[in-house]
């Protein structure tokens, strides 16, 4: 374990708040923590000269000057400490290592076969960590921790996987104690969340609306994932879950869902919705311009006929988006966010369903008389946020700022 981790662990509330400002806005003056922490000078150099006598910040360059000598500007040292992290998705998993001012340093997909259990599945992590660490010349002792991202519920107090995607097709995944294992293989400590509260937290943290008061993060793929940030917070549903948003019901009388429910968003807005009625479409005869066999056709195969001008792979993407639309009004009627950014699969391959979704919960909230102003964005395909979530969520829970 890196030595750092107990230091850091065991901060008092003001160092860690003098360390969160230069992990996050260095290189940065002693005058500008000043005036953001309110702190006298001879305090304020008291806490720096602790972090500079442990090795943890340094003297990073000069600044511009103002008139007087140029400010001296902090920031943290290069390459002592990294978070390892571990991201479980529905169709993905990915390993990332990220370094202390959350900068993406490396990452790998691997695939994992569906029948392995909880243990077979974290010495395949494992190896793949080892072997990415080796190939960016980043040794283990250097790691502060490990961040899990997972899909579906979790009870975090106890490191707890009740539910997530793998246990559809293995029942070893179902009131799973995974931190435990993880940390037993791993001998580092660790960290759980679902993966799009990771993102949103990554989002709202590092992203281009970075301190925006309230930050929805939703993604669109095989199922409908939400997260929200609110002042720093996470706002959190029951059991973590993070399909809340997409089992929000739009029609009573509608489609039956897997919950149990019936007339979900995700009945309607999901990966596995719109192929399900584009197929059902096509067998009572309606035409596309896609030559494969019904069976064979998958979403990419209907975002591309769509662009094509193929009207019914058009029209089904235009529903699923209405409908999605609609669910995102009645949310942002409810929490107001600042910002809505979309992601996904879906999101990726198709500008159209993107642009319905947005314009039908802009003209619903019109309907409303609301006076909102509320910014819609795609993520940044390039950023890493999906990448460095469970990262950051290790750290800011390491820096005392995680709920």
């Amino acid at each position: 374990m890196n030595p750092y981790y107990n230091i850091l662990r065991q901060l008092p509330a003001d160092y860690k708040n003098i360390l969160n400002i230069i992990q996050k806005k260095g290189p940065i003056s002693k005058s500008e923590i000043q005036e953001i922490t309110g702190l006298k000078l001879t305090k304020l150099n008291s806490l720096m000269q602790f972090f500079i006598d442990s090795l943890i910040i340094e003297k990073k360059c000069v600044g511009d000057s103002t008139g007087g000598r140029p400010p001296v500007l902090f920031d943290i040292i290069d390459k002592k400490m990294y978070v390892l992290g571990i991201g479980m998705g529905s169709l993905n998993y990915n390993i990332t290592i990220m370094d202390f001012k959350a900068n993406l340093i490396a990452s790998r997909k691997f695939e994992m076969n569906m029948t392995y259990k909880p243990q077979e599945f974290i010495e395949l992590a494992y190896i793949q960590a080892a072997e990415l660490l080796d190939e960016n010349n980043i040794d283990y002792n250097k790691l502060l921790g490990l961040g899990i991202g997972t899909t579906g519920s979790l009870n975090r107090s106890e490191g707890k996987i009740i539910y997530s995607a793998s246990s559809r097709m293995n029942e070893s995944w179902i009131n799973i104690n995974i931190l435990e294992l993880f940390e037993e293989k791993f001998q580092i400590p660790c960290t759980i969340d679902v993966n799009i509260s990771s993102v949103a937290i990554a989002e709202y943290l590092y992203g281009k609306f970075k301190g925006t008061d309230r930050l929805m993060y939703l993604n669109c793929a095989m199922s409908i994932r939400s997260g929200f940030v609110s002042n720093g917070r996470l706002l959190r549903s029951t059991n973590d879950k993070d399909d809340a948003f997409g089992h929000m019901m739009v029609n009573i009388d509608g489609e039956a869902c897997s919950c149990g429910n019936y007339g979900c968003v995700e009945c309607y807005s999901s990966i596995p919705a719109i192929v399900k009625k584009f197929r059902s479409a096509l067998k009572l005869g309606r035409f596309t311009v896609i030559q494969k066999s019904i069976d064979e056709i998958n979403y990419t195969d209907i975002c591309d006929a769509a662009k094509a001008g193929d009207i019914l792979a058009q029209e089904i993407l235009r529903d699923a988006a209405v409908t999605l639309g609609c669910g995102l009004a009645n949310y942002i009627n409810l929490l107001n966010p600042s910002v809505v950014i979309f992601n996904g699969l879906l999101i990726n391959e198709s500008d159209f369903f993107y642009r319905i979704s947005v314009e039908t919960s802009v003209q619903k909230l019109k309907n409303l008389n609301m006076d909102y102003n509320i910014e819609f964005s795609k993520s940044d395909s390039l950023s890493g946020f999906f990448l460095i979530g469970p990262c950051v969520v290790f750290l800011e829970a390491l820096l005392g700022n995680l709920n």
